[in-house]
C-alpha cells in the first residue's frame, strides 16, 4: 500500500468540495463555514507530518457508516425477528483476502435507536478517498433488472446473439445493434449499475461463479451491491 495516498475523511471531503466549488476566476467561493474547515484541516495537515500516524495498537480504528437502510423504504430486505432497519460499517482500510474494506451489518429494531451521536468516531485516514462515503439522503426506486449475460444458460445467451428474433419480437433497437445484439441486453436491460439493494450481482474480471455461506454452505443471494461509481 502507497500510504501516499491515504487521507483523512475529513481531508477528503474537503477535497471534494474545493474540487465541485473552486472557481479559477474567484477568488473564493467557499462560505466561512467552509474556509473554517479548510484552515482546520491544514493544521491537522501540520500535525500528521510532525507526528505520523499512531501506532495501531495504540489507536483502534473506527468504521465507517456506509448505508442505513429502513424495511419501510425496502421492503425487499427481509430482516430477521423483528428487525426493521439495517446498518453497514466498513473500515477504510484494505484487507486480506480481497483486499477490500471490511465490512459489518448490523440488524436492529429502528424503534430501540436510542441517543445517536452528533459527532461520531472517524478513522484516523482511510486508503483510498473512494472508501469514504459522502453523506446524503436516499431515495430508493423499484426496477426491474435482467441477470448478466453470463448467467444465462448456453441457449438463451444464443438467443441475445439472433438479430432477427429480436425484431421478430418486435424490439426497437438501433441497427448499430445489427451486428451485437447482446450487447443492447447487457447495456439496457443486464444487471444494474450502481448501488441497489437485491437484484442480480454484477460481473468484471471473473466469470459468475456462486457464492456459497462458509456457515451453513447454502448458495447465497446479493444483499446489497456497493459500486464504485454510479
Amino acid at each position: 500500500m502507497d500510504t501516499g495516498s491515504r487521507r483523512s475523511p475529513t481531508e477528503v471531503r474537503l477535497e471534494r468540495l474545493l474540487q465541485y466549488r473552486w472557481r479559477p476566476d474567484l477568488e473564493s467561493t467557499l462560505t466561512p463555514e467552509e474556509e473554517a474547515l479548510k484552515e482546520r484541516n491544514a493544521v491537522w495537515l501540520a500535525k500528521r507530518r510532525d507526528a505520523g500516524p499512531p501506532e495501531p495498537a495504540e489507536c483502534p480504528v473506527p468504521m465507517l457508516p456506509v448505508a442505513q437502510l429502513f424495511l419501510r423504504d425496502i421492503p425487499l430486505l427481509r430482516p430477521p425477528g423483528q428487525a426493521d432497519l439495517l446498518q453497514i460499517l466498513w473500515c477504510p482500510h484494505e484487507h486480506d483476502p480481497d483486499y477490500k474494506p471490511a465490512t459489518a451489518l448490523f440488524w436492529r429494531s429502528a424503534a430501540d435507536v436510542g441517543d445517536v451521536l452528533v459527532a461520531p468516531p472517524e478513522p484516523y485516514e482511510a486508503d483510498y478517498p473512494g472508501y469514504v462515503p459522502e453523506p446524503c439522503l436516499l431515495a430508493p426506486e423499484a426496477i426491474t433488472e435482467y441477470p448478466n449475460s453470463l448467467d444465462l444458460s448456453p441457449e438463451l445467451q444464443l438467443m441475445l446473439e439472433d438479430w432477427n428474433r429480436w425484431q421478430t419480437g418486435g424490439a426497437d433497437l438501433a441497427s448499430s445493434y445489427a451486428a451485437y445484439p447482446r450487447d443492447f441486453y447487457s447495456i439496457h436491460l443486464g444487471n444494474a449499475p450502481g448501488w441497489k439493494v437485491g437484484g442480480w450481482p454484477p460481473w468484471g474480471r471473473t466469470d459468475p461463479y456462486p457464492r456459497y455461506c462458509a456457515v451453513c454452505e447454502v448458495q447465497m443471494v446479493p444483499l446489497l451491491t456497493i459500486a464504485s461509481w454510479e
